[in-house]
């Protein structure tokens, strides 16, 4: 998968879990719910990054071809070095004025069609984002994601990944349960599709004749 038009957005956890719940409900729980939105959306991949560990001093050496704003350059350093490979701190090292301490997860995602305009989102979708994926990112998050996350450049972060959705198709688990709540939605969009062209027919016709 092409990362270099990935979307990665850092994001804290509620202070009342711990790690390892945060990173349980995020995968488990949260990514199915995201999952119908993300295709219909047409997301082509979308990953999380969990346990994003922080380097030591020493990955300075990673970082001098990288950020060209060290100075001096340090001496004995491979002439490139893989951008994966640096963490949160390398990130403060790479941007100076970024702060990146105290996030536990990191969202990557890639728009299948990038390069185009994005769609003006049907208001059902915005339903189901707004009662159902909001309502859980309440949970296991500091707050919607909308409100706190910190969007960072591909391949600045690393740790655990696990894939959700790649090449356009999902790849986890995601229940029956959800797949009905979501279908609930797109019935209710019909609907208001058909009210509305309904109420156009009318208004062509005009008044009919007494």
């Amino acid at each position: 998968m092409e990362t270099s038009t990935m979307t990665v957005a850092l994001l804290q956890r509620n202070p009342a879990m711990t790690p390892q719940q945060f990173s349980h409900h995020w995968f488990t729980q949260h990514a199915p719910l995201v999952v119908p939105m993300l295709l219909h959306s047409g997301i082509a991949h979308y990953e999380q990054a969990r346990d994003i560990p922080f380097l030591p001093l020493s990955a300075l050496q990673l970082c001098h071809c990288k950020a060209p704003h060290l100075s001096p350059p340090l001496p004995h350093l491979p002439p490139l070095a893989p951008l994966a490979l640096l963490g949160p701190r390398a990130l403060l090292l790479l941007d100076p004025g970024l702060e990146v301490s105290g996030w536990d997860g990191a969202a990557g995602i890639v728009r299948a069609d990038a390069d185009l305009p994005k769609k003006e989102t049907p208001s059902w979708v915005s339903a189901y984002h707004r009662e159902v994926v909001l309502v859980d990112e309440r949970r296991f998050l500091v707050s919607e994601a909308q409100l706190h996350y910190k969007r960072v450049g591909p391949g600045l972060v690393s740790g655990e990944r696990r894939v959700v959705i790649q090449d356009g198709r999902c790849v986890i688990a995601v229940g029956d349960e959800v797949w009905q709540v979501w279908r609930e939605y797109e019935a209710r969009g019909r609907e208001e599709e058909q009210q509305e062209h309904g109420t156009e027919g009318e208004n062509r016709e005009g008044p009919a004749d007494e």
